[in-house]
């Protein structure tokens, strides 16, 4: 990544500067209670390989990740590079990071543990990104109200019983593509205005029928006919 943005920008690239980005919070629900029962060997062995398969994910959908936090991931759309889709790929990126925990889910209760959830915050605004820290030791990350919004909305989704939550400044960018319920307007912790909520359900392709392979497809003209 750094290669890249000193490629095509130079080292100005890494300066702090405001952009609009979408950021993507997910935390693994039980992971904790989890780790008191194993081994700390263990415990790392599964974190591995959950962090391995959702970064993956995130990197398919074109994020970044920006950090990791035990078993949470933060990730950004829109930086360091302009994505006008930035709020589609997180909210894309979110529904596959489901299907991987219910996948590793399903591997690890055969092992003999217990079913996992993961929760998933995703908020689209404006953020300074760049390189930032002390003058020991410089990150590249994103600094500002929209991440802190997109940390609260992933808290949420335990409350709400909504495994993807987006706000509305995301649903106005991704309208149309995805299945949403409103959730209403909720004030998050340490912020004064509401947020209005949605959940994402999937993305409205998933509504079509699929059609079996080798079946012929008729057009409404063939079938009046």
């Amino acid at each position: 990544m750094v290669h890249a943005i000193l490629a095509t920008r130079g080292e100005d690239a890494l300066a702090g500067r405001r952009r609009r980005i979408t950021v993507l919070f997910s935390d693994i629900r039980g992971f904790t209670t989890l780790s008191e029962r194993l081994e700390p060997e263990e415990v790392v062995r599964l974190l591995r390989e959950y962090l391995t398969a959702a970064t993956a994910i995130v990197f398919r959908h074109g994020g970044s990740v920006d950090k990791y936090m035990g078993d949470a991931i933060m990730a950004l759309y829109g930086a360091p590079f302009d994505q006008p889709d930035h709020a589609a790929r997180a909210v894309r990126t979110g529904l596959e990071l489901q299907e991987c925990v219910q996948a590793l889910s399903a591997q690890w209760i055969a092992r003999g543990g217990e079913a996992l959830r993961s929760g998933v915050g995703i908020h689209t605004g404006d953020a300074i990104v760049g390189a930032m820290g002390s003058s020991q030791r410089l990150e590249f990350t994103a600094i500002g109200d929209t991440v802190n919004v997109a940390s609260r909305l992933e808290g949420l989704t335990k409350d709400f019983g909504a495994p993807v939550i987006i706000s509305q400044t995301t649903h106005e960018e991704v309208a149309g593509l995805f299945q949403a319920r409103s959730l209403g307007s909720v004030r998050v912790r340490g912020r004064e205005l509401s947020v209005d909520l949605y959940a994402i359900e999937g993305s409205e392709a998933r509504r079509r029928p699929r059609v079996a392979l080798g079946t012929e497809v008729r057009t409404e003209e063939e079938e009046v006919s």
